[in-house]
């Protein structure tokens, strides 16, 4: 799903940066998570899901998840790719629901930091700003 590097000897990451309950604004979907990957040579690559936790086994009692895991998983379903909405995503870490638009819809902040970065260094503070309309 995410461009990996292409030399096995260089930085590459990826796993869930962000989760945000969305119940009220995508009734849908429980939760909003936010899934970015980084390869050096590539960039990065960040997706939103919507997630169900409906029929997915309840794990919270157990101190560890067995493997192979065969029950019930969380559904997800992807809902927007950073990139392909037209932004060159940085090291995004964070959600927040914002302020109803005037239209009524709810709107998603998207935001990273720039981890304390030298100035002219390529990692920079992002603020993006979604419109979340409901299906």
């Amino acid at each position: 799903m995410f461009a990996a590097s292409t030399n096995p000897s260089t930085p590459s990451d990826n796993g869930v940066s962000a989760m945000l309950r969305i119940k009220d604004a995508l009734p849908q979907y429980d939760l909003l998570v936010m899934e970015r990957a980084f390869a050096a040579g590539v960039g990065n690559d960040v997706n939103l899901y919507g997630v169900s936790l409906e029929g997915a086994t309840d794990v919270r009692d157990l101190d560890a998840l067995p493997e192979p895991f065969t029950d019930q998983v969380v559904k997800k379903t992807l809902l927007a790719n950073v990139t392909a909405s037209g932004v060159k995503p940085d090291n995004l870490e964070a959600l927040a629901l914002g302020p109803r638009l005037p239209n009524g819809h709810q709107s998603l902040l998207v935001m990273s930091d720039d981890n304390f970065s030298a100035a002219g260094s390529p990692q920079i503070n992002q603020f993006l700003l979604f419109e979340i309309a409901s299906p």
